[in-house]
């Protein structure tokens, strides 16, 4: 019994939906937790599983819903007291490993919790019978749970049992069980893995290419006539690829290089140092990674039929290496996050595609680096200047800072160097990429290109019914003063550069096109957008849109071509609107309807 003159210091029923918001950006990063705990503990195989429900959904369809998530691991298992700590919020016994993923002992409790209301965890070794314990926030909330359960010998349960091996049930390892997900933000397998895959694969990119792990990913289906669940049929079983934003390794979810790069590592190091930085009586390694793409990597490319643009960066790997600008930030061989800071806008929007920037360092430097215990971020590191920064802390000289940083044995001074020696390798490669000549080889500024057949066709109904006073005059010529516009709204897509939105209007100009339909990539729920510019009627897709991802994406090229003629009746509809008012409801009704459309297609996201 609590004396009267005690007082806790976490009230855990109050505390707990607190410690909920912890942070995570989203369920991939909480799932990783997870994975780092399978791999510390050397498992060679892990499985992300997703139970799903067919039930209606508010639109009276039938849709899927994730009921339930697993993470199972081969690895060795835990006893009783491992896993009675494992559960405890700061109490995991990876601390006592100074260099693996784990060490803030946060993990397993901290990301379960930000994604669901109850957690189970079975953990067996080797020779062992399985044990059980579990978390539930609802029990925590109600008083009915005060402590965690210390562990009993508990079977799996066979609905997930017989879904853990090919036949042969491993010797050790560790099954955990989300259930009440009221926090996961994707609804689907399909979306789970959608949003997870690129991520997972760079997180721990070098753990797939050295085979230390192989992360797969499982989607089952529930089958209410059977009463157990089933592999879906509707999604395979697929293994998570690495994603290497410095692109070294020849295995990766980069699409296959054309020609006779196939198998080829598409970029190659430029630069790379080691730094030690001392900090509390030990030495420390830092590595410091540049690459960049080879140049016979980059000529196969320009040269491949697939890269269709004026520039190689709208080409399919230019788009994949788009995804992966920035500095790579990485401790115990574990991607905490991506930094762009390092690279002015303007390059980092064009050319910084074809670099690739990594720093690796241990966890004893995590304080000094400022690694968060959701290991989402190194938050102390950054582009730094130190003049600046003397300036900004009220120093008359960068002398002075720097003499005050010594004096109070700032570890702030260890990143000023990182960063220094960084910018100055990355100063150098962006030399080089700076001189790489982007230009397609098949596509020419001066070159009447050929259109697509969707095009042709609304163009050809576009100039009838304009020659018959139905809409815009076909004979209409860009003007000049329009140029800058037009330019502004093809970059509405953030992967097209100045230089390439300028290309695409020259090519519009010498093929004397009237109707462009250009796909593009924006956060907002609209499906379709109109702009019109004398001489010029621009309609933009959304490839994030959910129609666009569900149909669009797949649909054959006839399928598609038919949709977007349909598209282009719509724009000519707003063209030939008689009257501003008329113009701006069905440019309302276009945008309400977008987003509506979007609203039934997420519902089973």
């Amino acid at each position: 019994m609590t004396n009267l003159n005690e007082r806790p210091f976490i009230r855990g029923a109050v505390a707990i939906e607190s410690m909920r918001d912890n942070g995570y950006k989203n369920a991939a990063y909480a799932l990783a937790e997870l994975i780092d705990n399978s791999i510390q503990a050397g498992a060679p195989n892990v499985r992300l599983m997703c139970f799903e429900h067919s039930e209606l959904s508010s639109s009276n369809r039938t849709t899927r819903r994730v009921k339930k998530i697993g993470i199972f691991d081969d690895g060795k298992g835990m006893s009783k007291e491992t896993l009675h700590l494992a559960l405890e919020f700061g109490g995991s016994k990876h601390r006592d490993d100074p260099n693996g993923m784990g060490k803030f002992g946060m993990g397993l409790p901290n990301s379960s919790i930000s994604q669901c209301k109850r957690v189970d965890v079975w953990s067996w070794e080797k020779g062992s019978t399985p044990i059980h314990t579990y978390l539930d926030i609802d029990m925590m909330k109600d008083g009915k749970l005060e402590s965690i359960p210390y562990p009993t010998e508990s079977q799996l349960p066979l609905e997930y049992r017989e879904h853990l091996s090919s036949g042969i049930f491993p010797e050790s390892g560790t099954f955990i069980l989300w259930s009440r997900l009221d926090r996961l933000q994707w609804k689907t397998a399909a979306s789970i893995y959608k949003h997870s895959e690129a991520l997972v694969g760079r997180m721990y990119r070098k753990y797939i290419e050295q085979n230390q792990v192989k992360i797969r990913f499982h989607p089952y289906l529930y089958n209410e006539n059977m009463s157990k669940y089933l592999e879906s049929e509707s999604l395979e079983v697929t293994d998570f690829r690495s994603n290497d934003p410095l692109y070294l390794c020849n295995e990766s979810s980069l699409p296959e290089l054309p020609g006779n790069m196939k198998g080829e590592a598409p970029f190659k190091v430029m630069q790379r140092e080691i730094m030690q930085l001392p900090y509390e009586g030990e030495i420390f390694d830092v590595e410091l990674v540049v690459s960049m793409i080879k140049p016979e990597v980059l000529s196969a490319i320009k040269n491949s039929d697939q890269s269709t643009g004026q520039f190689v960066g709208s080409s399919p790997w230019g788009k994949h290496m788009a995804t992966n600008t920035g500095v790579s930030i990485v401790r115990a061989d574990r991607e905490l996050e991506t930094r762009t800071d390092f690279f002015p806008k303007d390059f980092l929007n064009t050319k910084a595609r074809f670099m690739g920037v990594e720093v690796n360092f241990p966890p004893g430097l995590d304080k000094v680096f400022g690694v968060l215990n959701n290991k989402q971020a190194a938050v102390n590191f950054q582009f730094m200047d130190f003049d600046d920064d003397a300036l900004q802390q009220g120093f008359e000289n960068s002398e002075d800072y720097k003499k005050d940083l010594e004096e109070n044995n700032d570890p702030k001074l260890k990143l000023y160097k990182v960063s220094d020696s960084l910018s100055k390798l990355i100063k150098e490669v962006t030399k080089e990429v700076n001189k790489l000549d982007l230009t397609v080889v098949s596509r020419t500024s001066d070159r009447v290109v050929e259109r697509p057949i969707f095009e042709k066709i609304i163009e050809q109904v576009n100039n009838r019914r304009g020659e018959s006073g139905k809409g815009p005059d076909p004979e209409e010529k860009i003007l000049p003063k329009d140029k800058p516009e037009i330019i502004k709204t093809i970059k509405r897509d953030i992967n097209i550069s100045e230089p390439e939105a300028q290309t695409i209007v020259e090519e519009i100009i010498n093929n004397d096109e009237h109707f462009k339909i250009q796909e593009i990539g924006v956060a907002q729920n609209i499906f379709f957008d109109v702009s019109r510019f004398n001489g010029l009627t621009l309609l933009q897709i959304n490839r994030n849109h959910a129609f666009y991802q569900k149909l669009i994406s797949d649909a054959p090229n006839e399928q598609s071509d038919l949709l977007k003629v349909s598209l282009g009746a719509w724009a000519r509809m707003e063209n030939e609107a008689l009257s501003e008012r008329s113009l701006k409801q069905l440019q309302f009704a276009r945008e309400l309807w977008g987003q509506m459309l979007h609203d039934y297609l997420s519902d089973d996201e």
